[in-house]
C-alpha cells in the first residue's frame, strides 16, 4: 500500500498527515493549534480528541512558537468520555 505524506506548509494545510493512496483515507500524525484551542479543549498527552470524524489519542503536546503549539497523535483508540469532544 502506497501512502502519501502531507508536510504542514504555507501553500498546503498546517496539519501533518497520511493518506493511502488505495483507499484515500487520512490519518493525523500532527496538528497545529493555538494557545487557546490547547487550553479551551483541555489537550494534554493521555486525552482523546477528534479530528475530521474520527478518535484519535493526545501522545504529546509540543510549544513551537509564542501562540502555536504542535498536537502528535496516535489513531485508533477509543473516546475517553467528555474529553473526546472537538
Amino acid at each position: 500500500m502506497l501512502v502519501h505524506r502531507s508536510l504542514a506548509a504555507v501553500a498546503n494545510e498546517m496539519d501533518q498527515y497520511f493518506r493511502c493512496e488505495a483507499c484515500g483515507r487520512v490519518t493525523y500524525e500532527i496538528v497545529a493549534r493555538t494557545a487557546r484551542e490547547v487550553k479551551a479543549g483541555r489537550i494534554e498527552p493521555g486525552r482523546s480528541i477528534r479530528e475530521a470524524g474520527k478518535v484519535y489519542t493526545v501522545r504529546r503536546v509540543l510549544k513551537v512558537g509564542l501562540n502555536e503549539y504542535l498536537v502528535y497523535l496516535r489513531p485508533g483508540e477509543t473516546p475517553a468520555g467528555p474529553a473526546a469532544r472537538r
